[in-house]
């Protein structure tokens, strides 16, 4: 058994977050097969602009060029040294109580995000939530976790992808045990 003092001081020194490491993707295979993707869709459109014309298959290869710009830019120029802070509340909870997880989000980019995704995967839950950052480079949310079981519980890990195609990190945060 953990005394409530003990118990304290162990989590007052685990509030002092280390900086998050992320990992880009952009060198991925999975990078690499969305990119082949669509350059071959872009490749077949464009093959069949030249073969028939037309004002549609014209406006395709300008929509998916675009998609491409963008998706490029993202990934060279997108958000770095993402930082996610989260604050569970209540400190001691009982088996099936509501937990208030607060997480807080700060990165470092030079181009506006037109969303991000950000999945915490607790042991034995996970929670998805879809942000709009826009021109904003901290922000924060809010969610709940319900009728959590007894026992202790890690934040295993956590994902953040953004933009229009999957550019995106994981995001690799120390885990912190909640005893319940």
């Amino acid at each position: 058994m953990f005394s409530s003092s003990l118990y304290e001081r162990k989590q007052h020194k685990k509030k002092n977050t280390k900086n998050v490491r992320s990992v880009t993707l952009p060198r991925s295979r999975r990078a690499l097969g969305e990119w082949l993707r669509m350059l071959s869709v872009t490749g077949i459109i464009g093959i069949l602009y030249a073969w028939r014309g037309g004002a549609s298959l014209l406006f395709l290869l300008i929509a998916l060029g675009m998609f491409m710009l963008n998706g490029l830019g993202l990934q060279l120029f997108g958000p770095r040294s993402v930082k996610l802070v989260r604050t569970v509340t209540p400190a001691r909870p009982a088996a099936g109580d509501i937990l208030q997880v607060k997480v807080e989000v700060s990165f470092h980019g030079r181009l506006p995000l037109p969303w991000m995704t950000i999945v915490d995967y607790w042991s034995g839950t996970s929670h998805h939530e879809l942000l709009f950052p826009g021109l904003r480079r901290s922000f924060g949310y809010t969610y709940t976790l319900e009728g959590m079981p007894r026992g202790i519980h890690h934040l295993q890990g956590c994902r953040v992808t953004w933009g229009t195609c999957q550019a995106g990190s994981q995001v690799e945060s120390s885990p912190r045990a909640t005893r319940y």
